[in-house]
């Protein structure tokens, strides 16, 4: 992953550009739909956040469902099979 951007200089009157590599950075993305993207007629995604807010570890169940949705998707599904992320 490369990281740029712009540092003060050392004696904070200016500005340097500046970047970083990292690596042996795992990366993951995670796309949570904004509520007109997908119908949540059942519920089943406003039953899932309010069971994460409760008990963060339940964020895991809701990641999931989010995933399997996206994938599921005509629009979105595409991109997502290829993705492969781990949950939890």
């Amino acid at each position: 992953m490369l990281l740029f951007g712009k540092v003060r200089t050392q004696d904070g009157k200016g500005w340097q550009s500046c970047g970083v590599a990292v690596r042996g950075l795992q990366r993951c993305l995670l796309v949570v739909p904004r509520p007109e993207v997908w119908e949540d007629g059942d519920g089943t995604i406003a039953r899932l956040e309010a069971a994460a807010k409760e008990d963060p570890a339940r964020r895991v169940e809701l990641i999931r469902h989010l995933q399997v949705r996206c994938q599921a998707s005509p629009v979105y599904g595409q991109h997502v099979k290829h993705m492969d992320c781990k949950v939890g």
